[in-house]
C-alpha cells in the first residue's frame, strides 16, 4: 500500500492560475499609452481587445471579462464595454464623449462595474457553478487595481479600507484556486513512466484538499463580511469621495496614471536575468497585470494606444503566470514528497520528486521567452 500524503498547499505568495492571454510584445521601446510620452511597455488588455488569459497555457473564463488559469477561459480579459462604456446622465456613452469624461465620473463607473462583476461572481458561488471561486478572485483583483490606479484622485481613506477587504476576500479563495490549478498541471505532466497508483494517490490527495478548501472559500464568499463589502462598494460607486483632481478630464490625467504604472513594470522587468529568483519573476508578473488592468480601464478614453498597451502586457502576464504556476506546483509536490518520505514510502516520494523536477524544468523556457520578447533587438 502506498502511504497517504497530506494535501500540499502552495507557498505563500504563490498566486497561481492568474496568467494572461498571449498578446503583442511590450518591451521598453514600444509605444506608450500616453499620447504625450512615447515610452513603452506593459499594459493591460484593452477594454475591447479580444485577448485571453489563462494559466499553464490554457484558456479560462470570467463572467464579466476573461482571465485565466489552468484549463478555464480567461476571467479578466478585456471586455468590449470598457470601464467608461456605460451611458452617463446626458445620454452619450463614454466612448462618444472621449476625453471630455471627467476623472471623477470614471472612478465612479470603475467601482460600479467592479461591484457588478463581484456581485455576479458571488451569485455563481451561491449556485455552485464551475469556476465561481476563481471569478471572485478576479473581481477582487480588478477592483483593487482600479482603486490603486486612481489613488491620487481619491480623498480620505475609504479606498485603502476597501482594498484591504478585497485582499482579504481574494486570499480567502486562494488555496482552493491554487490547488485546482496545481492538480491540472500535475495531470498534464504525467507520463507513461509514472506509476499509475502513485499518480492516483497524488491526485486524490490534491482533490481532497481542493474540496476542503472550496468549502471554506464558499463560506467566506457567502458570509456577512463579504455582504457588507459589496454594500459598501455600491455606496462608494454612487458618490466616491474625491479630491480636486477629479475635476480634470480623463484625457488629461489618465495618460499620467497609466505611464506611472508602466514605469514601475519596466524598472523591475529590466532587472530580470535568467538566474533571477522566482520571487522576482512573480513580482514582475504582478506589475504586468497591474498595467494591463490600468490600460483596460483607460482604453475607452485613450483609445487604440491604451488597447495596444493592454495587449502587450497580457502576453507578459501569460508567460509569467505560467512560470508562477509551475513554481507553485513544484512547491506543493515537494511538500507531498516530504510527507511520503516521513511515512517511509520511498517509491511514492520518488514519483513526487520526478514530477517536481518536471515543473522546475518548465520554468526555464518561459523565462527565456519572456526575456526574448521584452528585450527586443
Amino acid at each position: 500500500m502506498t502511504a497517504e500524503v497530506r494535501p500540499g498547499t502552495p507557498t505563500a505568495g504563490a498566486a497561481v492560475g492568474e496568467s494572461a492571454a498571449p498578446p503583442a510584445d511590450v518591451s521598453a521601446g514600444t509605444p506608450s499609452a500616453d499620447p504625450a510620452a512615447g515610452e513603452g511597455p506593459a499594459g493591460t488588455p484593452p477594454a475591447d481587445a479580444p485577448t485571453s488569459e489563462g494559466s499553464a497555457g490554457t484558456p479560462s473564463a470570467d463572467p464579466a471579462t476573461a482571465d485565466g488559469s489552468a484549463g478555464t477561459p480567461p476571467a479578466d480579459a478585456p471586455t468590449a464595454e470598457g470601464v467608461a462604456g456605460t451611458a452617463p446622465a446626458g445620454g452619450a456613452t463614454a466612448d462618444q464623449r472621449g476625453g471630455e469624461l471627467l476623472v471623477g465620473e470614471l472612478v465612479g463607473r470603475a467601482v460600479e462595474k467592479g461591484v457588478r462583476r463581484l456581485g455576479k461572481a458571488v451569485g455563481m458561488v451561491e449556485r455552485g457553478e464551475d469556476d465561481a471561486i476563481h471569478q471572485v478572485r478576479v473581481s477582487c483583483r480588478r477592483l483593487r487595481s482600479d482603486l490603486k490606479l486612481f489613488r491620487k484622485v481619491i480623498a480620505g481613506d475609504w479606498s485603502g479600507r476597501l482594498r484591504e477587504e478585497l485582499a482579504w476576500l481574494a486570499n480567502g479563495c486562494g488555496e482552493a484556486r491554487d490547488l485546482e490549478v496545481i492538480a491540472e498541471l500535475v495531470r498534464e505532466s504525467v507520463t507513461s513512466e509514472d506509476d499509475p497508483d502513485h499518480v492516483a494517490t497524488i491526485l486524490g490527495t490534491l482533490t481532497v484538499g481542493l474540496e476542503r478548501a472550496s468549502a471554506q472559500s464558499a463560506e467566506v464568499v457567502l458570509g456577512q463580511r463579504t455582504a457588507l463589502l459589496v454594500r459598501d462598494l455600491k455606496v462608494v460607486a454612487e458618490a466616491p469621495e474625491l479630491n480636486e483632481l477629479a475635476g480634470k478630464t480623463s484625457a488629461e490625467l489618465l495618460p499620467k496614471l497609466l505611464k506611472s504604472a508602466r514605469r514601475k513594470f519596466e524598472d523591475s522587468a529590466e532587472l530580470l536575468k535568467p538566474w533571477s529568483p522566482d520571487d522576482d519573476w512573480h513580482e514582475v508578473r504582478l506589475l504586468a497585470k497591474r498595467v494591463r488592468y490600468a490600460a483596460d480601464t483607460s482604453a475607452s478614453v485613450l483609445g487604440d494606444e491604451a488597447r495596444d498597451v493592454a495587449v502587450q502586457a497580457a502576453r507578459f502576464q501569460e508567460l509569467l503566470g505560467q512560470h508562477q504556476d509551475h513554481c507553485a506546483a513544484a512547491d506543493a509536490l515537494t511538500g507531498l514528497a516530504k510527507d511520503a518520505a516521513a511515512q517511509s514510502d520511498a517509491e511514492l516520494s520518488f514519483t513526487l520528486g520526478r514530477l517536481t523536477e518536471r515543473h522546475r524544468a518548465a520554468r526555464k523556457p518561459l523565462c527565456e521567452e519572456f526575456l526574448g520578447q521584452y528585450h527586443r533587438p
